[in-house]
């Protein structure tokens, strides 16, 4: 299980928003050629998502 969050929230207000998934990953090589490139792909399970006021 692996967890991922993506947010932003403004420093003048404090207001923004946040959504974290959580789910199995799965890795693989980006491409042939970029050999330390790693693609991680989550599959959700949960995505929990808030608003910042």
């Amino acid at each position: 299980m692996i967890a991922f969050e993506a947010d932003e929230v403004d420093g003048r207000d404090g207001s923004g928003w946040f959504v974290t998934v959580l789910g199995h990953a799965h890795v693989r090589r980006a491409t042939a050629t970029a050999l330390d490139a790693l693609r991680i792909r989550i599959r959700p399970e949960l995505v929990i998502g808030r608003c910042l006021a």
